[in-house]
């Protein structure tokens, strides 16, 4: 369960902070597009609305982390997730950098974030993750296809107390 949870906070916090992109031909640019999905992102996953949250993956989207997180279909990201809100969990994060490539219909976001998560249970763990999202742009919205979390800075183990213990 721990690796599990390291692995949603590592992904979720590249998703509050990457955007993307593909017109909507109103005159809103692609990259302005994806920039207000992953604003409305940041709001359903702080206010832990998973199910909003969930509207933002692709049917057949998938995660993976380098945190040892085996590859996870979103429907089984998105439970775990439920779990963690339904506890009282939660994740804070900080934009560090994001870049953002245009591929026609294919957006792919890259970038650090750091954060602090909480497990629900009272323990924390906080550190720098470099994220990749791939998205794709649907008749009405972007989708995430696949997320991608890899741990770069130091950080508390989740089963450990702030102190380390």
């Amino acid at each position: 369960m721990k690796v599990l949870v390291t692995g949603m906070a590592l992904c979720v916090a590249a998703w509050l902070a990457a955007p993307l992109g593909a017109s909507s031909g109103d005159g809103v640019s692609a990259e302005e597009e994806v920039r207000r999905t992953l604003e409305e992102i940041d709001a359903a996953v702080k206010e832990c609305r998973i199910d909003d949250y969930a509207g933002y993956w692709a049917p057949d989207g998938s995660m993976f982390t380098s945190s040892g997180t085996p590859l996870m279909s979103a429907s089984e990201y998105l439970d775990v997730w439920r779990g963690v809100c339904a506890a009282g969990g939660g994740i804070v994060t900080q934009e560090v950098s994001r870049e953002i490539r245009i591929l026609g219909e294919t957006a792919l976001a890259i970038g650090t974030t750091d954060y602090t998560f909480d497990d629900g249970a009272g323990a924390e763990h906080s550190g720098t993750t470099r994220f990749s999202l791939l998205l794709q742009a649907g008749p009405d919205a972007w989708r995430i296809v696949h997320a991608h979390g890899s741990e770069l800075g130091a950080h508390r183990d989740l089963e450990q107390g702030a102190d380390g213990d």
